[in-house]
């Protein structure tokens, strides 16, 4: 049986150039982003093989989109062996840019969400025991 790892921001940058290099490593994915449709294009373009790979689209700019992730996971009795948190909004503004309302949403992304996704992640019906999970950002 295939290890599972549930994949956040794969829609786009590193999520999306993670979730081929695991799916060509023979992983079972789940991958989760905002945009349904860049999700659904990614996975025409991987279901080449007969992993397991299943998408949902979530927004982490608030904890609801957290649980649509596990909601979806509880329904279908996806248990993982990993996470990559890759979802992340561009923080690459000069300070002097950046107000309250952008710095909010830069650290409910790119913390708030992370924290909560483990919380619910290390739950016994959502991971193995030795399951691991990785936090990637590129700014």
């Amino acid at each position: 049986m295939a290890k599972r790892v549930l994949i956040t921001g794969a829609s786009s940058g590193i999520g999306k150039a993670s979730a081929k290099y695991l799916y060509n490593c023979g992983y079972d994915l789940v991958l989760s982003g905002r945009s349904e449709e860049k999700l659904s294009e990614l996975k025409n373009s991987l279901s080449y093989k007969d992993n397991d790979l299943k998408i949902i689209a979530a927004d982490l700019s608030n904890n609801d989109g957290v649980k649509v992730i596990f909601d979806f996971c509880a329904e279908n009795k996806l248990i993982f062996d990993g996470m990559l948190h890759s979802a992340g909004i561009d923080g690459n503004k000069l300070i002097k840019l950046c107000d309250g309302e952008y710095l909010k949403n830069l650290m409910q992304v790119h913390y708030f969400a992370f924290m909560e996704l483990c919380r619910n992640f290390y739950k016994k019906s959502f991971s193995n025991d030795g399951a691991s999970i990785i936090a990637i950002s590129s700014v």
